[in-house]
């Protein structure tokens, strides 16, 4: 029974354990540091300007980050949110829009559809819009089947990890 006792109390540790041997990616505004990311074991990114490219693995959605330093609000985010995304996906348009929280602080998620500017497939999208420490984000998840949403949980787990760096 006691042994039982331990291995159900170390659960929660080894499951944020295994989410902490990923690694951080930094998000950058300006060319500023603006936010980190603790991204799980197996994920990747990569920073290019104000814009973070993450690999989910296994067959896991495109998934985009933007930093949106000409928005003070989050609103104001989400009305560009079809111009911030185009060179990914073209047509952006949001069936629904939903108040959620990221990182403690007030969010927006967006889900609709859109073309895949790569080979024009049609696209199921996700776009949560957030801020961190005064700068406001915008990350895209999309892809041709329903992985956006399947790995909707996972993605939002991530972003509840954003904090000022």
């Amino acid at each position: 029974m006691r042994r039982i006792a331990i291995v159900l109390a170390t659960l929660p540790l080894a499951a944020s354990l295994a989410f902490a041997a990923g690694n951080a990616v930094t998000l950058t505004s300006g060319g500023q540091p603006a936010a980190q990311l603790q991204l799980p074991e197996g994920w990747k990114a990569k920073t290019h300007g104000d814009k973070t490219n993450v690999s989910v693995p296994k067959h896991g959605p495109h998934v985009q980050i933007w930093a949106v330093p000409t928005a003070k609000t989050l609103d104001a985010a989400v009305a560009k949110a079809p111009q911030i995304v185009k060179d990914e996906i073209s047509g952006f348009k949001a069936d629904s829009s939903s108040d959620i929280v990221v990182a403690g602080a007030p969010a927006k998620h967006l889900i609709g559809t859109a073309t895949e500017v790569d080979d024009g497939d049609p696209s199921n999208v996700e776009v949560v819009v957030f801020s961190v420490g005064g700068h406001i984000f915008l990350e895209c998840a999309h892809n041709d089947a329903d992985g956006a949403a399947k790995r909707r949980n996972e993605i939002l787990k991530v972003l509840n990890t954003a904090k000022a760096p």
